[in-house]
């Protein structure tokens, strides 16, 4: 494949590149936001508790801590990744607050869930949106101007 093959190829895969991150970008920000912006306005917190940190090989870096809380009459349980150095700031039985959905529990995060923190992850899907535009969309136009150069001693296409 020669030199123009390669560019048509390569902008080919940007392209899609650049609709499946704009399209998954698009669809976890609104999932996320939507989910955030759900806690602020109907969440309600509760005090959950380090139930348990998984056993990592001595190798790996992170490890997960697993905890709980109480809705009602059961209990909603799960677990976050945790860098192995900072284990010992987890021991079982270390309180924290989450805010939860009191319709679907599940739906929680940890901490208070308020305006601010909404407006956070606003603006970082805002930044990875367009960090992934240039990182996708300069080299497309990089290539696009390539292709459309003419060479000294060409014929216009037409």
């Amino acid at each position: 494949m020669k030199g123009r093959g390669w560019l048509l190829v390569g902008r080919w895969a940007l392209r899609v590149a650049l609709v499946i991150w704009l399209g998954f970008g698009l669809w976890n920000a609104l999932h996320n936001i939507g989910d955030l912006s759900a806690l602020r306005d109907r969440g309600r917190t509760a005090q959950a508790q380090v139930i348990g940190r998984e056993i990592v090989p001595p190798q790996a870096s992170v490890g997960y801590v697993h905890y709980a809380f109480k809705v009602e009459r059961f209990a909603v349980e799960n677990r976050f990744p945790v860098p192995r150095a900072a284990y010992p700031e987890y021991p079982t039985g270390r309180a924290f607050t989450v805010t939860y959905l009191p319709e679907h529990p599940h739906t929680h995060q940890m901490g208070l869930v308020d305006g601010a923190r909404v407006l956070r992850s606003e603006v970082m899907a805002v930044l990875l949106g367009i960090l992934g535009v240039l990182a996708l969309g300069l080299p497309l136009l990089a290539i696009e101007a390539a292709l459309h150069t003419r060479r000294p001693g060409s014929t216009p296409r037409g």
